[in-house]
């Protein structure tokens, strides 16, 4: 039984204590979790395609020449691109005082340099055609005569006019080069054209498509989670509610301790009854010998009574009425309506009509359940519409990729555009290359003329004696002269017009891009060029707010940082996420929960049957032991039948003589005493000390048994009578909690869509990306930087040819074949050499061209 007991309350114990939700965690294939608690663990947002756009930039090691070339950009140009001026002129405020200012501080410069340019555009044919006409007629190196004069320092005119020389066409030949190369960039910057059209566009419509999702992820995915959540929250309101309610009233107002004393009196009620049983039966037995010790006595008394009536006055001593009992049975309660109380509690199941007043208990949470369905229903039609409102929403932003049409059509027509100029291109290379191998083909002519000038002659060989090698190389070194005559004005035009291109797309495009200035003065200064006025252009343009500091600059910025579009774009001025993510203006949850309610008037947690058997069981204990111990503690008769029986020996004695037959009659009675005392007395006072011990026994056993019997009533009572009438009150204060933890699990979508709005979604690195790959490298790096490294080279390779020219025309002297210069000069009277081999007569007759002049 007891074994029983410990089951059941086992049983008991743990329908109370399974609280638990079910299920206990909600989980998705999106990485999302809540627990429990209803506390959820956000899984990431999705990365979305990678993006492809390239910010790499590879200068082909031409990365010096271009920095040259932007340093002599700065230098013509040392001021940053007016913009001052430009904004007082869009504004009618252009003075003509600013005329000189912008002369002095910005383009004197290139006007100095389109000076120089047109000068040698149109000076460097006119010199050429002079150079040769002079040579024609002898001079400028024409003449076929060398002055002997010139004998003793010509090796060293030589050695220096070719180092120079050397000199500039190593310079010519890097500047040669550098213009291979560049002339190769331009191709390379279609292609890249191409490439990163392709990409940067591409990865527009993957920016686009990859916020959408993410959009969706948060929105849709995340709320669809949370419904799960809150969903499961209300199909368990039972646990969450219910439970609560139970636990407070089975804990704090002691509704299972009372139920399971109630369980635990069903052992007792065995044990009791079997106790009490003992009990009656000492009781039965106390008076069936009391009756047998009654009789014994009360014939005792008769046969002495007749004995002294016969006696006479020698017998008037002896008082036989105090031959009796000296307690009184009839005192001792009547337990047969105890026992009949007892039978009847242990003939009925008490466990089980505990546990049916317990099922009463424990169905508190189905009867919240029940009682609040209407209620879970409509928030479960709230959180429906809820889901439509929040895909209607995302039906507008999806519609956002249709608009990636126009992107691809765009995408498309930059290929052909491309294609066409890859196709026609060919043709613009092969003249670059052209014109560069002009340059070629004097770099090779100069070193050809100066290797075999120089190997094919030495200094101290008569000028009428050198060799055929050197001569060559003397004619060599004229071929280039002429080349670079007849080149160079077109070389400077096509320099010209590619320096003003490249070098103000550099100087007052790229660079302020680059720096952010162009940002700072077209729309993102307040007074800016394109709006006037105080504040933020672009905050006007984008926000209608001129007082926002919106930057194009910043957002790039921010961009370059992958914030999140809205906080890079400072699209909280636009939107407000709050008011977006405030559910509560949709689904009044609050109102919903305020709602829950649960009738617990016809509970009954102790049934009438229950209540009537625990009052038999404490009316079955209630005996009074106050009669049993006080005649328990009497003798078993009023004298000590022995010492009685002494007497009447005595008194036998003293009669005998006179009265033999009643002497007789008195020891017989006094025998017979004895014998009572030893048989009927001594079962009789046996049978009182186990009345007593049983007594004790029950006594133990009942202890404080009716005051817990009385306790668990008025407790249960109580807990009825405070669940009828405020257990209303309880289920809205519990579900308060619950409401809480509903609104609470809302909220945590909210608080999950505001950050991710403001921290993850729509991450804008690829802007600042397409915008780096398109505008700073595709534009300025590949195609401007081709531009400027190619006049550069070809504007380095034209400054060497002046000092290339007068080399080239000094060392040819040297390294032509003379005609006999020893006949020429053999007149002593026009010429006369001193001991050191100088010349001190010179003809002064001689005043017009003539071929014996050096």
């Amino acid at each position: 039984m007891l074994l029983k007991t410990v089951i059941v309350l086992t049983i008991v114990g743990l329908v109370g204590s399974s609280s638990n939700v079910d299920p206990q965690n909600v989980t998705d294939s999106y990485s999302n979790f809540a627990n429990g608690n209803s506390t959820i663990k956000w899984g990431s947002v999705p990365a979305g395609d990678p993006y492809q756009t390239d910010t790499t930039y590879d200068s082909a090691g031409l990365q010096p020449l271009f920095d040259f070339a932007r340093s002599f950009l700065s230098t013509i140009q040392p001021k940053d691109f007016p913009f001052d001026t430009i904004k007082d002129l869009t504004k009618g405020k252009f003075e003509t005082s600013q005329i000189q200012s912008l002369g002095t501080d910005y383009f004197i410069g290139w006007g100095v340099c389109i000076v120089l340019g047109l000068l040698f555009i149109f000076l460097m044919p006119i010199v050429g055609g002079c150079f040769c006409c002079c040579r024609c007629c002898g001079n400028c190196g024409g003449s076929k005569t060398q002055d002997p004069a010139n004998y003793e320092n010509g090796k060293c005119r030589r050695f220096v006019f070719g180092i120079l020389l050397l000199i500039c066409i190593i310079f010519m030949g890097a500047g040669m080069v550098c213009t291979y190369v560049n002339n190769s960039r331009f191709t390379a910057a279609l292609k890249e054209t191409k490439t990163r059209s392709n990409s940067s566009l591409g990865d527009v419509t993957r920016y686009l498509d990859n916020t959408i999702n993410a959009i969706e992820f948060v929105a849709q995915k995340g709320f669809n989670f949370t419904k799960r959540v809150i969903v499961r929250d209300l199909d368990n309101i039972g646990v969450l509610v219910g439970i609560p309610v139970q636990s407070t009233l089975g804990t704090t107002g002691g509704v299972n301790s009372a139920i399971s004393g109630i369980i635990g009196l069903d052992t007792s009620v065995q044990s009791l009854s079997s106790t009490l049983l003992s009990l009656n039966d000492s009781v039965n037995n106390l008076k069936n010998m009391s009756e047998l010790l009654l009789s014994a006595l009360a014939t005792e008394r008769t046969s002495i009574n007749n004995t002294l009536a016969t006696c006479g006055a020698l017998c008037n001593s002896m008082n036989v009425d105090s031959l009796n009992v000296d307690f009184n049975f009839n005192n001792l309660d009547d337990l047969s309506s105890n026992m009949d109380k007892m039978k009847s509690v242990s003939s009925k199941n008490l466990t089980a009509l505990a546990l049916d007043g317990k099922k009463e208990f424990d169905d508190i949470p189905k009867r919240v359940t029940n009682d609040t369905q209407s209620t879970v229903n409509s928030m479960k039609d709230l959180l429906k519409d809820m889901d439509k409102t929040i895909d209607n929403a995302l039906g507008g932003i999806t519609g956002l990729t249709n608009s990636t049409s126009s992107i691809t059509d765009i995408e498309k027509t930059i290929v052909e555009y491309v294609d066409i100029a890859l196709k026609y291109d060919n043709y613009r290379a092969q003249g670059g290359n052209g014109l560069t191998s002009v340059i070629l083909v004097i770099v090779v002519l100069m070193f050809l003329g100066l290797l075999m000038g120089l190997c094919g002659s030495s200094a101290s060989d008569p000028a009428d004696k050198r060799s055929g090698l050197s001569n060559c190389g003397g004619n060599l070194l004229m071929s280039a002269v002429g080349l670079m005559f007849i080149f160079s004005w077109l070389f400077m035009l096509l320099v010209f017009i590619i320096f003003l291109t490249g070098g103000m797309m550099e100087r007052n495009i790229c660079q302020p891009i680059r720096d952010k200035s162009a940002f700072k003065e077209l729309i993102d200064g307040p007074d800016s060029v394109i709006i006037s006025g105080t504040g933020y252009p672009l905050g006007e343009m984008i926000l209608q707010n001129r007082s926002i500091n919106l930057t194009m600059s910043g957002i790039l910025e921010n961009c370059g940082k992958n914030q999140a579009a809205y906080s890079a774009m400072r699209l909280d001025a636009l939107f407000d996420l709050t008011a977006v993510t405030d559910y509560k203006k949709t689904i009044n949850l609050t109102a919903e929960i305020d709602k829950l309610d649960t009738d617990f008037s016809t509970l009954t947690i102790l049934t009438p049957e229950t209540r009537q058997q625990l009052n038999d069981f404490s009316d079955g204990l209630d005996i009074n032991f106050t009669s049993f111990t006080t005649e328990l503690t009497k003798n078993a008769t009023q004298v000590d039948l022995v010492a009685y029986a002494n007497e009447l020996n005595v008194l036998a004695g003293v009669i005998a003589a006179s009265k033999p037959a009643e002497a007789a009659n008195l020891n017989t009675s006094a025998d017979n005493l004895r014998e009572v005392n030893k048989n009927e007395v001594y079962q009789v006072t046996a049978a009182k000390g186990r009345l007593k011990t049983s007594m004790n026994n029950f006594e133990s056993a009942v202890g404080p048994l009716p005051t817990q019997i009385n306790s668990s009533i008025d407790t249960i009572t109580t807990s009825e009578t405070y669940l009828r009438n405020q257990g209303s009150g309880l289920v809205k204060n519990v579900a308060q909690t619950y409401g809480n933890r509903v609104i609470g699990t809302a909220d945590q979508f909210a608080a999950h869509a505001l950050k991710s709005v403001q921290e993850d979604l729509g991450k804008c690195k690829a802007v600042s990306d397409i915008w780096k790959s398109l505008v700073e490298i595709l534009l300025c790096s590949y195609i401007v930087d081709a531009l400027n490294g190619f006049w550069f080279s070809f504007g380095w390779c034209l400054f060497f040819f002046i000092p290339s020219i007068i080399f080239s025309v000094k060392l040819a002297k040297h390294f032509k074949t003379m005609d006999n210069t020893a006949e020429k000069w053999s007149d002593k009277d026009s010429y006369k050499v001193d001991n050191y081999g100088k010349g001190q007569n010179i003809p002064m007759n001689a005043v017009g061209p003539s071929n014996e002049l050096v």
